[in-house]
């Protein structure tokens, strides 16, 4: 993959990722296969979605949380049977999902299968259907989220813009005949540009060690309010039904390049630290976690102001 044409345009890419289909490399994401009579109720117990109604074909987006309800990771969850799941790591390493829950899953006679070996890319944007058609690529029915075959695993994933993810020891092989059906190959830089004004956290750089769901605004997609018990659902039901959450991820723009790090103050007090950046043409932006205190204000940094927008103002 090393060998993929890049493009020199980052303009072009976005204009890609917004208007027709990209196609997006993603070595670092790893997929696990759980196993077990058990694993449904496992994974509703451990995890911050509802796993228990999850139908085959089936997913959601899910939060791993602590005990004190803080975010430990972010994962997509799959049901390939009522036996067997499909978990997507989402900033997450194998080897920290293992260290987190291998103990539990012992206990429950959960079983694991590593899938490193099926390497995963996404292909993200408003003409993604049509090129994975044109390329032979069958996608899942209906409304499911889930689709195996012999030779690839595709999963519904919205990235950047909607899309699919799809997972395959054939990996280079898909992506070029993707490639040659008129996907667009998307650059890291401008990947980066899209997440940041969509508004996308990443894990864990857009998070603190003391981060929670709703600080992230990943509440509505990643929690089931309606559930049992998982770790940490007392503390974030208590901060849903009472409105308890006093920080929330924003999106800014600057007149002036501004580093990851830099503190933003609201009436001479702290109230965030830019978390992730970027520059498209000659504007430039970047997401902060904000406290209350400074929702909705135009900020301040030793360098200038930071102006709270919208991503459909973008």
């Amino acid at each position: 993959m090393e060998n993929l044409p890049f493009f020199s345009s980052v303009e072009r890419e976005v204009q890609a990722l917004r208007t027709e289909a990209g196609l997006i490399w993603k070595p670092e994401t790893t997929s696990v296969t759980l196993y077990g009579d058990d694993v449904r109720r496992w994974c509703n117990g451990m995890f911050s979605n509802n796993i228990r109604k999850l139908r085959p074909g089936y997913g959601n987006r899910s939060a791993i949380c602590s005990h004190k309800g803080h975010v430990q990771g972010l994962l997509d969850i799959y049901c390939i049977s009522n036996t067997e799941f499909l978990l997507v790591l989402d900033g997450i390493s194998f080897d920290f999902f293992l260290e987190r829950f291998e103990r539990y899953m012992i206990l429950d006679d959960i079983e694991y299968k590593d899938d490193t070996t099926g390497l995963l890319f996404s292909i993200q944007g408003p003409q993604t259907a049509a090129a994975l058609e044109k390329a032979g690529i069958a996608l899942p029915e209906g409304e499911e989220n889930l689709h195996i075959t012999d030779n690839y695993t595709i999963l519904k994933k919205d990235r950047l813009g909607g899309g699919f993810d799809i997972i395959s020891e054939q990996s280079p092989i898909l992506w070029e005949k993707i490639q040659q059906a008129g996907a667009v190959p998307i650059g890291t830089q401008a990947q980066e540009i899209e997440r940041i004004l969509q508004k996308k956290p990443a894990w864990p750089t857009d998070a603190q060690r003391i981060s929670f769901i709703h600080d992230l605004l990943l509440n509505e997609e990643c929690c089931a309010f309606d559930k049992g018990c998982y770790v940490g659902q007392e503390i974030i039901n208590r901060m849903d039904v009472k409105g308890l959450a006093n920080k929330r991820l924003t999106l800014f723009s600057f007149s002036t390049s501004v580093p990851v790090g830099t503190t933003l103050e609201y009436q001479s007090k702290k109230v965030g630290t830019i978390s992730s950046t970027c520059q498209l043409s000659d504007r430039f932006y970047g997401l902060a976690v904000i406290r209350k205190a400074g929702w909705d204000q135009t900020l301040t940094y030793k360098d200038g102001l930071a102006t709270p927008i919208d991503e459909t103002e973008i």
